[in-house]
């Protein structure tokens, strides 16, 4: 995957996320939300280009463990940092009901989506060879 058609399939999604949260903001029980769902998204929008920029580095790394293993902590930081943003939301706002965390699922599922499809193809890319080097005595 080019950056180019990263970039272009980001819109794509960060538009359909979009059109999804603005419709869902419609009813009035959900009136007070479009603060942390925009948080949300444009959080997620800057973790999907550093998991891009990351995972490419670690495709494209002679060691195919790199991969992996950023594959695994990206997971791993993803759902920490999720839990961070909503707890934090939590603490500073109070809601007063539990209705946030429907958008937040939103953008967690839809965006995650996403980036599962880009890792897959970032996973295909294959590693530069190291170069060799020669002693020249």
């Amino acid at each position: 995957m080019t950056i180019f058609n990263f970039f272009k399939e980001l819109a794509i999604a960060a538009i359909g996320v979009a059109i999804l949260l603005f419709i869902l903001h419609q009813p009035d029980k959900f009136s007070h939300l479009p603060p942390f769902s925009w948080s949300c998204w444009l959080f997620f929008i800057v973790f999907s280009i550093a998991i891009y920029f990351y995972g490419l580095r670690a495709a494209r790394s002679p060691n195919r463990q790199a991969f992996t293993n950023a594959t695994i902590g990206f997971i791993f930081l993803k759902m920490v940092s999720s839990v961070a943003f909503v707890f934090i939301y939590v603490k500073i706002n109070k809601p007063p009901d539990a209705l946030f965390i429907i958008p937040f699922f939103i953008n967690y599922l839809c965006f995650t989506i996403f980036e599962t499809r880009f890792m897959i193809l970032l996973g295909k890319i294959r590693p530069k060879r190291p170069v060799k080097q020669t002693s020249e005595a």
